[in-house]
């Protein structure tokens, strides 16, 4: 599988290489590197939530939105009564590649149906330093 784009930077760089396997959904774990099959074609992201995870979500101009998305600046502006807990569906996924800035991932996408995942990365990188929301997202602070 060759990485196209800079969503999955620095751990995996646009244009580079790497082998992926066969994968069952009962075998897909949090933190896995997984190719999902899009309708536009394959897209290489990290499993950052499994089905039955919370995921805290405000609302925005009439638009729930996943906390992990929002700058530290913005928690300080929000009242209880603009937040819920959602869940993540069974037989689903919410993925979030590398580089936050960049990626179209679960916060966009919404969770992915396990049903589309049937490769990962033979070689799994750790989730880098430089990831914060990544890594907060997986329980790695």
């Amino acid at each position: 599988m060759m990485f196209v784009g800079t969503s999955m930077e620095p751990t995996y760089s646009n244009h580079s290489i790497a082998l992926t396997e066969p994968i069952k959904a009962t075998d897909i774990h949090r933190g896995d590197v997984v190719v999902i099959d899009m309708a536009t074609g394959p897209i290489v992201k990290r499993i950052a939530f499994m089905a039955g995870d919370k995921i805290l979500q405000v609302k925005m101009a009439k638009h729930w939105i996943d906390m992990i998305n929002l700058s530290p600046s913005v928690h300080s502006k929000m009242s209880t009564l603009d937040w819920r807990w959602y869940i993540v569906p069974p037989e689903s996924v919410y993925v979030l590649g590398d580089n936050q800035p960049v990626s179209y991932d679960s916060k966009q996408l919404g969770c992915i149906s396990t049903s589309l995942i049937h490769r990962k990365l033979v070689d799994q990188e750790p989730i880098p330093a430089s990831c914060d929301t990544c890594r907060v997202a997986m329980g790695f602070h």
